[in-house]
């Protein structure tokens, strides 16, 4: 947990042994929040809200749990709709590279932490934990990193103008650049012709026109074949019982007596 109280920063390294003691830490993390007035929380991913709900269960000071949850943010939420960054994924890892925070293991990752928790619980090798407890320092601090360029980005603050972060603009920006002509003038005037009509085919796939008598027939037969039999009324059911499974073609099917609440009878009209 990383803290920031003004110009001041202090960092919280919460740890459980074992799973018994997650009420013990998470208690420590609600005395620690306690000490702030009205403080705004921030996370990366659905993780956070989940382990707050899930501790809520269990935990004696429910009033300030639902308080943290009210001003819990996550910032992923935001990233999605609104920004899009040059890189592959929204992950953590990959946006925060892009603003120029780095992890102290190559492979430093979700998974990876998992790895060196199980890893750490069976050994109980001391450099796991450090390693864990360093990973997720330098998760906050990247964290915080993507926090403030959004929160500055959003103000149209120093950060977006600043050499060392990426430059922000604005989808309507961005579209005004796409429909302006960079080309240069051709070689010849019917490449200019070919040029402008070079969505002809990306649009011919979706409106089509049945100009030919050919054309016509084939669809009218369609529409026969596939309406004609509601004309015909219904003088016969059938209850049909597969011998195998439709999906691994397995014999050994139990027939079902009694159909439960949720479960339907496939219909086929012939």
């Amino acid at each position: 947990m990383l803290i920031c109280d003004g110009e001041r920063q202090d960092i919280h390294s919460l740890w459980a042994d074992r799973k018994q003691d997650e009420a013990t830490i998470f208690n420590r993390f609600l005395q620690i929040v306690s000490r702030y007035g009205a403080p705004r929380l921030y996370c990366y991913g659905s993780y956070d809200k989940s382990f707050f709900n899930r501790m809520r269960r269990h935990a004696r000071r429910m009033k300030e749990v639902d308080a943290l949850l009210g001003a819990l943010t996550n910032i992923l939420t935001v990233i999605y709709p609104h920004f899009y960054f040059p890189v592959y994924s929204n992950g953590l890892k990959q946006v925060g590279g892009c603003l120029g925070c780095r992890w102290s293991e190559p492979d430093a990752s979700g998974i990876q932490s998992v790895v060196w928790r199980m890893r750490w619980e069976k050994t109980g090798d001391n450099g796991l934990k450090a390693k864990l407890i360093q990973y997720n320092v330098e998760d906050c601090h990247a964290l915080r990193t993507v926090t403030e360029f959004l929160a500055d980005s959003c103000a149209g603050g120093s950060a977006s103008a600043s050499s060392t972060a990426p430059r922000v603009a604005s989808v309507d920006e961005l579209d005004k650049l796409s429909r302006t002509v960079m080309w240069p003038k051709f070689v010849h005037e019917d490449f200019d012709f070919v040029n402008k009509r070079a969505w002809f085919d990306y649009q011919r796939t979706r409106v089509f026109a049945r100009t030919t008598p050919a054309l016509k027939k084939i669809h009218k037969t369609a529409i026969k074949r596939s309406w004609r039999n509601r004309h015909v009324r219904v003088t016969h059911h059938l209850d049909l019982t597969a011998s195998t499974c439709p999906f691994c073609k397995s014999r050994d099917v139990i027939a079902v007596t009694q159909r439960s609440k949720g479960m339907q009878t496939r219909r086929k009209r012939a």
